[in-house]
């Protein structure tokens, strides 16, 4: 498949190296742009010519830029270096107003000589300024969906799939020199049958694989950003999964690898999200990021959108935002690398980077047929040595596919894939599952399609139905070692009550003892008393016997309500004693989730009264039932 070629593009940048002295920029009295470079005319007092002042090397102004709303202004330029290798910039006007060092910065960073004569300086300043090119372009400072009222393309760093009607050209505004990290080689049939063929049998690869399809969709859904953290021993096959996704988009490593690492500052990754804004974010190791910052980058991450920050007018800098869907990896949970620092994952946070296993179940790590290949570790390795010579060109071909069913028909993406998306949720959910569930599934749901929509257009080679399957099975996966289909908080309201009682049930819970009984009748009713101080109480226990089973019993607790909401540690008390009282684990009162009880001694108590059925394990929360 042989990507179009991009007529509006080609038409202002060119499509072929670029010839010294073709550039024919807007020309300014008292400036001439010749073969040599950029020279101002100098004038004696009678106002003859008197010679020419070098500013700097020959260079093209292509077009005037501005943003889909109208502003940030800037010019295009190109220029050639002694290497003869071609160099464009986006030259914001806003920085003409000063002493436009940084103008001169970058310029001289791509190999344009400058004089460093001061009327050169601001001769060069004084040029742009009155450049007027009647060429006009569009910029973005991410890649992703540009989308207007005219249209919409795709924008890659120097590739733009599509063009908006009248040839108007979309480029892509970044600070500096962006890394080239969606790199290609090989080509995308050769990618085809090395490394995506690979993939079939395998339903973790499979998911990978499609997960890096699934970022175009996310505008086009209208779906949040979020993410998936593959987790397992080493050498298990999680980072040739990861390997596997990047592949789509660029080289999974090298010099400017797709693949990123999670060893990172919060700050430094939203720049990163949003060089890789609409497509696949691949972050490996978690267990490099620092524990006190993984929950916020969770969140970050998924809500697309980085800190405001101060600028020197006191103002404020408009924070970045991105778009993405993240695939990680690591030998530990979200779970497991808060606990270094002494937390606890949020639902939130579990939602937005969901934990799946990646064993397969064959015994064989992440994978499962190993298509002729001796063993897991010779799979990997030809896999590998496969998407070296073979990456970054089934994303854009994606694209290409992709793009005019969206530019024809901007209701394309809700009316033909959300129908796919429910039939999804519709064979993966159980009845009465959680809305944090159903958020999960939705995330699987769109890599499904993802991964079935690329089938679909020439681009994996896989059979229908292999990439829907492969999330189906995931999806069963990680709901299994959840454990529930019930809210995250309900699960952990149980897990802190149990954990309480089987740390202090005696410690902290005073002996409920009936003064008034007789001796014979409270030697029937309950255990002999404990002859000692509770300290720091969180309630009574009372013994009940079992008057089916003489002798038998069990202990019923009763929490005051501070104790029942130190032992939660921070959660709700009524959606936590709902959640207990679902599992049949909490006595429901005549009013409420609390009884009132007379302790002897003490007198009306309200009580929440947890059963020692508790300390089980048996948490059978269903959320349609809360």
């Amino acid at each position: 498949m042989k990507p179009p070629r991009k007529a509006a593009r080609d038409a202002i940048l060119g499509a072929g190296p670029a010839a010294p002295g073709t550039g024919k920029p807007d020309e300014v009295d008292g400036f001439e742009m010749t073969p040599h470079g950029l020279f101002k005319v100098q004038h004696d007092q009678a106002g003859k010519p008197k010679g020419r002042l070098f500013i700097c090397d020959q260079f093209e102004t292509l077009a005037e830029c501005r943003d889909s709303d109208g502003e940030g202004w800037s010019l295009l330029l190109r220029w050639q270096d002694r290497d003869r290798k071609r160099h464009t910039a986006i030259i914001p006007r806003a920085l003409l107003a000063g002493e436009a060092g940084e103008v001169r910065a970058r310029l001289a960073a791509g190999g344009l000589t400058i004089s460093t004569a001061p009327a050169a300086r601001a001769a060069l300043a004084e040029f742009l300024v009155h450049q007027q090119p009647r060429q006009r372009a569009r910029t973005t400072p991410r890649t992703g969906w540009f989308t207007t009222d005219k249209g919409a393309v795709f924008v890659l760093p120097d590739q733009t799939i599509g063009n908006l009607p009248g040839g108007e050209l979309v480029l892509l505004e970044a600070p500096g020199a962006p890394p080239a990290i969606y790199r290609r080689a090989g080509t995308l049939d050769a990618w085809k049958a090395d490394v995506a063929a690979r993939c079939t049998g395998n339903s973790i690869l499979l998911f990978a694989a499609s997960s890096a399809f699934a970022g175009p969709l996310l505008n086009l859904l209208g779906e949040a950003g979020g993410g998936v953290h593959l987790f397992g021993k080493s050498r298990a096959g999680k980072s040739t999964a990861l390997h596997l996704a990047a592949s789509v988009w660029g080289a999974p490593t090298g010099h400017a690898p797709f693949m990123r690492s999670w060893r990172a500052t919060g700050n430094a990754l939203e720049s990163t999200a949003a060089e890789h804004n609409d497509t696949l974010l691949p972050l490996d190791e978690v267990g490099q990021v620092d524990p006190r910052e993984l929950g916020e980058v969770a969140y970050m991450l998924s809500n697309g959108q980085g800190k405001g920050r101060a600028m020197r007018d006191r103002g404020t800098r408009p924070p970045i935002t991105w778009r993405v869907l993240f695939l990680s990896t690591g030998e530990r949970t979200l779970a497991d690398v808060l606990a270094e620092c002494g937390k606890r994952p949020e639902a939130g946070q579990e939602v937005r980077m969901v934990d799946l296993p990646a064993d397969a179940g064959a015994g064989m790590g992440a994978f499962q047929n190993l298509h002729g290949a001796a063993n897991a570790a010779s799979f990997a390795e030809t896999l590998n040595s496969a998407m070296r010579g073979q990456h970054g060109t089934a994303g854009p071909a994606f694209l290409e596919w992709l793009q005019p069913l969206v530019a024809a028909d901007p209701a394309w993406g809700a009316e033909t894939l959300r129908p796919r998306l429910l039939d999804f949720l519709a064979s993966v959910l159980p009845g009465g599952a959680d809305g944090q569930v159903r958020t999960v599934a939705r995330r699987f749901g769109l890599i499904a399609i993802a991964g079935e929509l690329a089938t679909e257009a020439g681009i994996t080679g896989w059979k229908l139905g292999e990439a829907w399957a492969a999330a189906v099975a995931c999806f069963a996966t990680w709901l299994a070692a959840r454990g529930s289909n019930g809210a995250r908080e309900d699960m952990e309201a149980l897990a802190r009550i149990r954990a309480c009682l089987s740390a202090d049930g005696q410690a902290r819970f005073e002996v409920w003892k009936d003064r008034h009984a007789a001796p014979e009748a409270q030697a029937d009713m309950e255990p002999p008393p404990e002859g000692r101080a509770v300290m720091k109480r969180l309630g009574w226990r009372r013994w009940v016997p079992d008057v089916a089973a003489p002798g038998g019993g069990t202990w019923s607790f009763y929490f005051t309500a501070d104790g029942f909401r130190e032992c939660l540690g921070g959660l709700q008390l009524g959606p936590a004693a709902r959640a207990l009282a679902v599992a049949g684990h909490l006595r429901l009162g005549a009013k409420g989730t609390t009884v009132t009880v007379r302790i002897p001694g003490v007198g009306p108590v309200a009580c929440y009264q947890v059963h020692a059925s508790i300390l089980a394990g048996d948490d059978a929360v269903d959320g349609a039932d809360l």
